[in-house]
C-alpha cells in the first residue's frame, strides 16, 4: 500500500521534478520599452534619452511638451541595432568612457554614475559589485588595458545586478569586450 502511493506521488510530480517546459522565445516589443533618461555630455543641463523598440530600424523621435503653454519640440532620434546580445558591448564602450573620459576608476566612482542614488539602492549595488569581484568599493580597478579581466569582472558583476544570472552570455560579453578594446 506504501508503495503504492509513493508510486502514484511519484507520477504526479515527475513532469514538475523532470521536464522542462519549452521557453517562448523572446520578441522585442515593437513598441518603445525600457525608456532611459539619463545625463548627456553637452551641457549641465544636457540629457540622453534612450529606449528599445523592434529589431528594424524605423525612423524614430521624441516630442517634448512644456506643461505651461504646450509648446512642443520635436527632436529626431539616431537609431543603432546591436549586433551583441543584451547590449553588453555598449556596457564596456560605456565603462571605458567612464575610465577615459570622466576618469572614474573604481567601484564607487563608476556605479554612483551609472546608478545613480537618487534612482537607485546605490549603496546596496556597490556592495554586491565589490562581493562579486573582490574589489575593494574604493580599490582603484586599473587601467582597462593593464587590468582587462578586473574591468571584465566589473562587467559581469554589474550586468548580474542588473538581470540576474538567468540570461547571462559570458561569450557574448567576452566578444563584447573584444569590439570595445578594438574601436
Amino acid at each position: 500500500m506504501i508503495v503504492a502511493a509513493l508510486g502514484i506521488w511519484i507520477a504526479s510530480r515527475w513532469h514538475t521534478w523532470f521536464v522542462e517546459d519549452p521557453e517562448e522565445a523572446y520578441v522585442p516589443s515593437q513598441i518603445p520599452a525600457h525608456v532611459l533618461l539619463s545625463f548627456g555630455d553637452a551641457q549641465p543641463f544636457s540629457r540622453n534619452v534612450s529606449w528599445q523598440a523592434d529589431t528594424v530600424l524605423h525612423p524614430s523621435w521624441l516630442e517634448l511638451v512644456s506643461l505651461a503653454d504646450s509648446d512642443t519640440i520635436r527632436v529626431e532620434a539616431q537609431g543603432e541595432v546591436f549586433r551583441s546580445r543584451g547590449g553588453r558591448a555598449a556596457f564596456y564602450l560605456l565603462t571605458r568612457t567612464y575610465y577615459h573620459k570622466y576618469r572614474l576608476y573604481t567601484i564607487r566612482m563608476i556605479i554612483n554614475k551609472w546608478a545613480p542614488p537618487n534612482e537607485n539602492l546605490t549603496a546596496t549595488y556597490i556592495q554586491n559589485v565589490s562581493r562579486l569581484t573582490g574589489i575593494a568599493p574604493d580599490e582603484p580597478i586599473g587601467i582597462p588595458s593593464d587590468q582587462p579581466q578586473r574591468w571584465m569582472m566589473l562587467g559581469v558583476a554589474m550586468a548580474i545586478q542588473e538581470c540576474g544570472t538567468d540570461s547571462l552570455d559570458y561569450f557574448a560579453m567576452l566578444r563584447g569586450w573584444e569590439e570595445a578594446r578594438s574601436t
